[in-house]
């Protein structure tokens, strides 16, 4: 009986490396983001209170609000990179046909975001 060929690891390894690195540009870009959406709307609360005009304060409400996707677009960045830098070492110790389960989960997971 012949050993069950071990898929290559490097390739899944280096796959995961690249994602980790467009996953660390898309959190630069959405924390930029943020930090604009709050500056904008701390400008818009002091100019409404240095003019006062009360009615610019809703606005401000508004733009605050609006830190509402990226701080979550941050949070499951951070849950993808956990989980795909774990990854490797944890489906190393898993033999080839439960390992290739386990990726196809951690797959499906980072896909649909969870």
């Amino acid at each position: 009986m012949s050993p069950i060929p071990t898929p290559p690891t490097q390739p899944i390894n280096d796959r995961i490396d690249a994602v980790l690195k467009s996953n660390r540009r898309d959190k630069v870009v959405v924390v930029i983001l943020s930090v604009g959406i709050f500056l904008l709307g701390v400008a818009v609360i002091v100019a409404s209170l240095l003019l006062n005009k009360p009615g610019f304060l809703a606005p401000a409400v508004i733009l605050q609000g609006l830190l509402y996707w990226p701080i979550n677009k941050i949070i499951q960045i951070r849950r993808q990179n956990i989980a795909l830098a774990a990854a490797p070492a944890l489906i190393a110790t898993l033999p080839p046909s439960k390992a290739a389960a386990e990726m196809i989960k951690l797959l499906e997971s980072v896909r649909n975001g969870q």
